[in-house]
């Protein structure tokens, strides 16, 4: 792409292209002179604010298209609220908000003192069930050999199964906690719970502050992965006809214009939603994510037929009195526009000879080095998708044409500021 910087300083519009005549019929070459003028010469002067862009028109393909209305929306196993496994205080926070963390990252801890004896029940039981387990196996070889009475046995049997019940409950319950049990021993009890991160992503809130009293369940932070946002379309009844898996779509975000993205549709809902007779159409999103966050609106445009035709970006195509037109430089033709009127100028001064012997009327003057000159080409406008528009020149252009593709606004206003000088 070509990128040419141009400023258009308006105060000095009325300084280009075209002459300034006494007789506007005799001058108006239709290149720049008089309000419907086709070309604008800009000067150097004129170059030093404002950068247009430049490309060729391209053959894309384009299609009748159906628009729609969407969000970006992250699934529910890509959320996630981290609460409190237990009540007690909270002693850190290791993150910040907006800060990228993985699955198994330490995020919070907490204290409580049920914690700590929880953790010595669970290695008294652990110990205790030693005793048991040996008492057990005792009376087992007992009864076995008719020593003692049945009932010793079923006594001890009883008391080692429930103090194996006890320690799976307790083990259950610290596992909850995040405490691996098989490395608990008296010299290595922990006196904070360790919350962790369930899945990687970005944490979007944190809720509580160092000191905190925190109840069980109650939510400490917030993470979202918003890698893995889908594009969910709002469809009504009268359009699904139009929806079928696999189908390309593009979209835009409502709060950003010029970024264009694909999604796929990959699931069409099967109930309608509430009394709107809309049914959520999601769609995989196909591009980087960058910019995309859960919640944000987005408009949708889904291709019917598709077929390829000339097209330039949206932007480069301006409406001007009921007409759209477009803006191009052509290298072909520089000469001719930057000197259009200067092969009349003996002309000019023939005239003034003999109509106005002390007349001070201007001739045109040649351009400044460096200037440059846009054409001015009628337009029609056809279909619009992801930020392109269709186009159809109603006059033939040069193969050598580019496109004002951002700023053409800008040389539409100094063509129209420079017809209202030549009127005056």
């Amino acid at each position: 792409m070509k990128i040419i910087p141009i400023a258009i300083v308006i105060v000095f519009l009325y300084s280009c292209g075209g002459s300034s005549t006494s007789n506007k019929d005799e001058h108006d070459h239709g290149h720049g002179g008089g309000a419907e003028g086709s070309s604008v010469v800009l000067s150097p002067a004129q170059m030093t604010s404002l950068s247009l862009t430049l490309d060729s028109i391209k053959s894309k393909s384009i299609a009748d298209v159906l628009k729609l209305t969407g969000i970006i929306t992250v699934p529910p196993q890509f959320k996630a609220d981290v609460s409190s496994p237990t009540e007690g205080l909270v002693q850190t926070i290791n993150v910040n908000e907006g800060q990228r963390v993985s699955k198994g990252q330490v995020l919070v801890t907490v204290s409580n003192s049920s914690f700590i004896r929880l953790q010595q029940d669970y290695l008294e039981s652990k110990s205790k069930l030693v005793f048991l387990e040996a008492e057990y196996a005792r009376q087992n070889k007992l009864a076995q050999e008719n020593v003692n009475a049945k009932k010793a046995f079923q006594e001890a049997e009883a008391d080692y199964r429930s103090g194996q019940a006890r320690l799976a409950s307790i083990e259950k319950q610290l596992q909850l906690l995040g405490i691996n049990t098989s490395g608990l021993s008296q010299n290595n009890i922990e006196s904070v719970i360790a919350i962790k991160a369930p899945i990687s992503g970005v944490v979007s809130h944190i809720s509580v502050n160092i000191g905190a009293s925190v109840s069980f369940a109650s939510t400490l932070l917030k993470i979202i992965d918003n890698s893995e946002s889908v594009l969910e379309i709002v469809v009504f009844e009268q359009d699904l006809g139009n929806i079928k898996i696999d189908q390309i779509a593009t979209f835009t975000l409502t709060s950003a214009t010029g970024e264009s993205y694909r999604a796929q549709v990959n699931n069409i809902g099967s109930t309608f939603e509430n009394e709107s007779k809309a049914i959520k159409v999601r769609a995989k999103i196909l591009d980087s994510f960058d910019g995309l966050i859960d919640g944000m609106n987005a408009n949708v445009f889904l291709a019917l037929t598709d077929k390829v035709a000339p097209c330039v970006p949206s932007e480069a195509v301006v409406n001007y009195q009921g007409g759209d037109y477009i803006f191009i430089y052509s290298e072909s033709m520089q000469h001719d526009l930057l000197h259009s009127g200067h092969e009349h100028e003996e002309e000019h001064k023939h005239t003034e000879d003999h109509q106005h012997e002390d007349s001070h009327e201007e001739v045109q003057k040649e351009p400044e080095a460096g200037s440059l000159a846009f054409l001015k080409i009628a337009v029609k406008k056809g279909s619009v998708a992801g930020g392109y528009s269709e186009i159809t020149p109603l006059q033939e252009i040069p193969r050598d044409a580019r496109v004002v593709t951002k700023g053409a606004f800008y040389v539409l206003a100094a063509i129209t500021n420079q017809g209202e000088a030549h009127s005056h």
